[in-house]
């Protein structure tokens, strides 16, 4: 049969049948668009995964990536990856300090501002997004990477740190990632501020370890340089005052449903955009750890994080390998925190004053907030017992940083001594017979205190009631 229709031979005509040769029904034609349709998704997927690594490995191999966005977005052609490494940069000879310090392409680093929370991170935040849309960190080899927001970072830092918000933001995580491999391999240094960063010091060994792992695989590298990564942490005191605010802050924040991590429910009362009733006490807080029809707080978290400057800067020493460098906020000249940051970390020209030297509208600002101690539930005995605890703790962890932490504008007690105050503080605990009043310890001993405080107010309430009612003086 050279055809594909046989006529057959039958007795009658109305029998004649045309057979299709070759013959497939309706359902297993259904079938085959169906393979078909499956196999070209599946083919898709690993075309897609493939462009994917293909991409990625562009900004990953060392010394041979170039500028994605400028070699190949916007000249519309793609870069030979094995002719691909940048030209080494001349050195600059720009000021960069008041000491003539030249910045170049050897000398790139990444400065993380990790808080922690309430030690003028806002205002830093604020001041360098400022610097950065007036064309002034550019100037000056630097690139504020995030939004152009004071929380710029914020939203990332979680995704990246936070175990349960790890893979929300993939899309922008690459993004931004791709800006600063692009930026990086421009020659330019990095500047990343997050107050949530702070996080990672109420962590276990385990879970700070893997989250660090991820913020630091998300960081450009360098094959010439140990030490790019340099955490700049604040040390605000008194330490009480520190404590103060982080609890306002707190019951001031009156979006419970987003209060993630620091929170760990809801109350069942809580209702979205109701007007919360009056805030818990200082006491209460650190208590009960609640906000009435809100919400219970993760209170060891908290404040095991957020108090906790010496363990923040422990924490990406130990698993990131970073330099640290602690800011004695007490010391800065005029308390202008933004100013200390630019000209003392990332070096701009400044002005023997401590201000920047740069023609520019940009004036740092640094918001002042007085601590009050009415309405706080506790004495000003309970409010010297919490100085004595958080130092205790911040005593712990310095001695554990020991010459490893550079200190800038050094005046608070602890750094007393000077250049070995770290074995003062060694000593210290030791003498008190403190082997771990770590961030957790400090955090039950503050619950502790709290309660106390109430225990102590109801008792002197009571007496008060008894003695009004006996009348006697």
């Amino acid at each position: 049969m050279q055809g594909q229709q046989v006529k057959l031979n039958m007795p009658s005509p109305q029998n004649e049948i045309v057979a299709c040769m070759p013959s497939s029904g309706p359902s297993e034609e259904k079938r085959q668009t169906k393979r078909k349709r499956i196999s070209l998704i599946e083919t898709s997927k690993w075309t897609l995964f493939v462009l994917l690594v293909t991409s990625l490995r562009k900004f990953e191999i060392e010394g041979q990536a170039t500028s994605y966005f400028t070699n190949h977005i916007r000249t519309h052609h793609t870069v030979d990856i094995t002719s691909a490494r940048p030209e080494p940069l001349p050195n600059s000879t720009t000021t960069t300090s008041p000491s003539n310090r030249t910045h170049t392409y050897n000398d790139q680093k990444i400065v993380l501002l990790p808080g922690p929370h309430k030690s003028a991170s806002t205002s830093v935040q604020r001041y360098l997004v400022r610097l950065a849309t007036e064309g002034i960190l550019p100037q000056y080899n630097w690139e504020w990477i995030g939004r152009d927001s004071s929380k710029g970072f914020s939203d990332l830092a979680q995704n990246l740190l936070y175990e349960e918000k790890v893979g929300e933001n993939d899309r922008k995580l690459l993004m931004q990632k791709n800006v600063a491999q692009d930026k990086w391999y421009e020659g330019k240094s990095l500047v990343i501020a997050a107050e949530f960063m702070d996080y990672v010091a109420a962590l276990s060994e385990e879970e700070a370890r893997a989250s660090i792992e991820r913020l630091f695989d998300w960081l450009p590298r360098s094959t010439t340089q140990t030490n790019t990564v340099e955490t700049v942490v604040m040390y605000r005191s008194p330490r009480a005052s520190h404590l103060v605010s982080v609890w306002k802050q707190q019951v001031q924040f009156h979006k419970a449903s987003s209060n993630l991590p620091w929170r760990e429910s809801l109350d069942e009362r809580h209702r979205p955009r109701r007007k919360f009733p009056a805030s818990p006490t200082l006491a209460e807080w650190l208590c009960y750890g609640k906000y009435p029809q809100a919400m219970k707080y993760d209170i060891l978290t908290i404040l095991s994080a957020q108090l906790n400057p010496f363990g923040v800067a422990y924490t990406y020493h130990k698993y990131g390998g970073s330099d640290v460098t602690i800011v004695d906020m007490m010391g800065v000249p005029d308390s202008d925190i933004p100013s200390s940051v630019v000209c003392n970390v990332l070096r701009l020209p400044c002005t023997p004053e401590g201000k920047l030297a740069v023609n520019s509208e940009v004036v740092s600002s640094q918001e002042n907030h007085k601590s009050e101690t009415a309405g706080l539930g506790m004495t000003s005995d309970h409010l010297k017992e919490a100085e004595i605890i958080l130092r205790d703790m911040d005593c712990y962890y310095y001695c554990l940083l020991g010459e490893s932490v550079q200190v800038l504008h050094a005046s608070d007690e602890v750094f007393a001594e000077g250049k070995n105050s770290w074995e003062k503080c060694c000593q210290r605990n030791k003498a008190k017979k403190l082997e771990q009043s770590d961030g957790k310890w400090m955090a039950q001993q503050l619950v502790q205190l709290g309660c106390r405080a109430l225990e102590e107010s109801l008792s002197a309430d009571v007496l008060s009631n008894q003695v009004g009612q006996t009348g006697l003086p």
